[in-house]
């Protein structure tokens, strides 16, 4: 079986998409997935399954997701072994320092981190580099509100992206790995 990754994008956040984590388990469960658990309250969920169709798992996921709870709920999914490559290719400067905010950005297909990069464009207050579907960026947190990325929430392109910070994004991939 492999291990995989669901992200989901806008629950829990400003009283909407309201989803307790032992109910999204349960759900997942549901669905026929092994050693399925989930962390923290932002709709990281961790599993097990013999299907490799990232697609398909998509859909089946927000499928159940609509049926459920009557609400469209963006899936990223991705396998834990790409997280760890991911993360093995991270540039140094990423996560380090503690004044500052480092995010991963996920992308949904079709669009690529370079794309949503390319579009956002960035400026002297924010570094960041593409790996794949995933941007990782970083800005001091003094200077968040001067970025491009501070300006996108509500856009179009912020609903084609999963936001989780550097320390969320390296406890995901500890428990997928089962270190």
């Amino acid at each position: 079986m492999e291990k995989y990754l669901a992200l989901l994008r806008g629950i829990n956040v400003g009283g909407k998409n309201i989803i307790k984590m032992a109910e999204l388990q349960s759900l997942f469960s549901a669905l026929g997935f092994a050693a399925v658990f989930t962390y923290i309250n932002s709709g990281n969920i961790i599993f097990a399954t013999t299907c490799t169709d990232e697609k398909a798992l998509q859909a089946k996921c927000e499928k159940a997701l609509q049926e459920k709870w009557n609400s469209e709920i963006p899936v990223f999914i991705m396998a834990a072994n790409h997280l760890t490559a991911a993360l093995k290719n991270a540039p140094v400067w990423w996560g380090q320092d503690i004044t500052a905010k480092h995010n991963a950005i996920f992308t949904f297909a079709p669009l690529t981190a370079e794309a949503f990069m390319k579009e956002v464009g960035h400026n002297e207050y924010e570094q960041y580099y593409c790996y794949k579907n995933i941007v990782f960026w970083s800005a001091a947190a003094k200077d968040f509100a001067k970025t491009k990325l501070s300006r996108i929430p509500g856009t179009a392109l912020y609903q084609q992206i999963t936001v989780r910070n550097s320390r969320t994004t390296y406890k995901l991939q500890q428990l997928a790995s089962g270190v």
